[in-house]
């Protein structure tokens, strides 16, 4: 019997190409600092701004503030709980610092040498995090005309990243920045609520705007200098572009005020609800997400294993919070380098067959 295997990404699983989620407050105020703009940070400062350095302002300004939150998610709840009307600027520099993340090889803003501990130096620069690729040639079959996703495969991510999308679109034919292309293929744009989407984003994704449609930042610059690829994106942050808007792709689920929040909530606990094997890969359940991750793991009232990959994982933690049996719950806290595969399907009387997989 075919298992239906669902991913849950969290910001850990794109470690080596985006900062995890502790990490892009700082990331994103730094952005003025490598490029030697000399800017106060204090509201009303950018009205007298050029394009490219109101974009520039705006990332780091809601960088500087999230990092008194500590996290983007966190100063996101805040603004949306007092009804400010900033969280449009919020996810506004939210999508643009990701965008430009993913395109620049700016190696004084990258770092790129992370000190994971004091024997071992990672290289986190990557396009495209590799095991998203060698995860996704396990799980692509041929299709037509374009490689297609095996039928019991679901991702549902809390990244804002295209790690998975872009990942897809190695392995075809079109350039790498065509994500509506892709789209056609290895869905995660949402139209309605009928969309078979492959990939569920539950706080959205980067890299678009538009309200009926959905517009490609990504695809308006080939370079990966980082002050042309500003350049060429800088026109969403101009103030005459009224019809400029990201709520349509950057949405937090807890938002119950959003259709699209809603929608993608509900397609997630679908999701779940199929669940026999949960892959839970670098993610930290933290409290801001309790209510939404409490309601998908309750969901899953089919699940055979329930898999935890994350150097933190700890079993009596998803045991305690969940209410998910022990005997079900796998922890993998060393095997970091690929993404954890199981086996398609279990034993009729039991819930072994879990395995690793380097493919």
């Amino acid at each position: 019997m075919e298992n239906n295997i669902t991913y849950l990404f969290g910001a850990g699983s794109s470690y080596y190409a985006c900062p995890i989620w502790k990490e892009q407050a700082e990331c994103m105020f730094n952005l003025h600092k490598v490029l030697k703009k000399t800017y106060t940070l204090e509201k009303g400062e950018e009205r007298n701004l050029s394009s490219n350095d109101r974009l520039i302002w705006e990332i780091s300004f809601n960088g500087k503030r999230a990092l008194e939150f500590n996290t983007v998610d966190t100063y996101a709840k805040k603004l949306f709980l007092a009804d400010d009307r900033e969280l449009e600027s919020l996810k506004r520099a939210t999508s643009n610092f990701f965008t430009i993340w993913s395109l620049t090889d700016n190696t004084e803003w990258k770092k790129l040498f992370y000190i994971n501990d004091k024997k071992k130096i990672v290289k986190r620069n990557e396009f495209i995090d590799h095991r998203y690729i060698n995860l996704l040639a396990s799980y692509l079959e041929k299709g037509s005309p374009l490689p297609a996703l095996r039928s019991n495969i679901k991702f549902i991510s809390w990244n804002y990243d295209l790690q998975l999308e872009s990942a897809y679109i190695k392995f075809c034919s079109f350039g790498i920045q065509d994500f509506i292309k892709g789209n056609k293929y290895f869905q995660f744009i949402p139209k309605d609520e009928n969309s078979n989407l492959d990939v569920l984003h539950l706080n959205g994704y980067c890299g678009f705007f538009g309200e009926d449609d959905a517009f490609n930042l990504y695809n308006r610059s080939d370079s990966k200098d980082l002050n042309e690829i500003i350049n060429k994106i800088n026109f969403v942050v101009e103030p005459k572009n009224i019809d400029v808007h990201f709520d349509n792709h950057i949405n937090y689920s807890w938002d119950k005020k959003s259709a699209l929040a809603n929608n993608i909530r509900t397609q997630a606990l679908n999701v779940m609800k199929k669940t026999d094997i949960l892959v839970v890969v670098g993610y930290s359940f933290p409290p801001f997400n309790n209510s939404i991750d409490n309601e998908l793991i309750q969901a899953a009232k089919n699940l055979k294993k329930f898999v935890y990959q994350d150097p933190n994982a700890n079993i009596d933690f998803i045991h305690e919070t969940f209410g998910v049996p022990k005997n079900k719950i796998s922890i993998i806290k060393e095997s970091l380098e690929q993404f954890f595969i199981p086996n398609y399907t279990f034993p009729e009387n039991g819930h072994a067959g879990i395995s690793h997989s380097n493919k």
